[in-house]
């Protein structure tokens, strides 16, 4: 084999085991509702997962200006210290992390359906969920997490607010270094 042909199969074989290790082979993980439920992240490394997604909820009422999160009701898993614990145990089982807050409109389901009438309401909105996602871009800062996602399938809200996205980001950016995404609908 010549020099030349043994340094381009390196190069490919090298190329190829990059390319491997960036793929992300992950789950979206239902928080628990006591500390209690949750053991360990075993069968996530089984299906040779190497990603978990972590989600604390947050409500919403349909067709109100509030956003509520880690409340002492709220389940375990979506209270900030539980999801710090599962964070931790995920990154102690060698899975990298991302943290993704969602709401969930209570008497709607899907946030994509989420709407409000008036320009003081969107701002009380805008005002809570900021605060959500800004607590939690300091958790994802403070617990090296991968990567954070600041909304999901807000269809309307992101269609009729894009200002207040594009500042969030900037927002989130002051806090939280590492990649940012946003998980939008399959038909968006």
């Amino acid at each position: 084999m010549s020099l030349l042909k043994y340094i381009l199969y390196c190069f490919l074989l090298l190329s190829s085991f990059s390319l491997k290790s960036q793929k992300i082979g992950g789950a979206c993980f239902v928080s628990p509702s006591s500390e209690e439920l949750f053991s360990n992240f075993n069968s996530l490394t089984r299906i040779n997962a190497n990603w978990v997604a972590i989600t604390p909820y947050a409500f919403s009422k349909k067709n109100e200006p509030s956003v509520t999160f880690n409340y002492k009701h709220s389940w375990w898993g979506e209270q900030s210290d539980g999801t710090v614990f599962m964070l931790k145990q995920a990154q102690k089982e060698g899975l990298k992390t991302m943290l993704k807050p969602h709401v969930w409109v209570m008497g709607q389901g899907w946030c994509g359906q989420f709407d409000l009438k008036t320009e003081q309401e969107w701002l009380k909105w805008e005002k809570d969920y900021a605060k959500y996602i800004l607590s939690y871009a300091l958790i994802a800062q403070k617990h090296n997490v991968d990567l954070l996602c600041i909304g999901t399938e807000y269809k309307i809200a992101t269609a009729k607010r894009p200002d207040f996205w594009k500042n969030l980001i900037r927002a989130v950016r002051k806090v939280y270094t590492g990649k940012v995404t946003y998980a939008a609908n399959w038909d968006n």
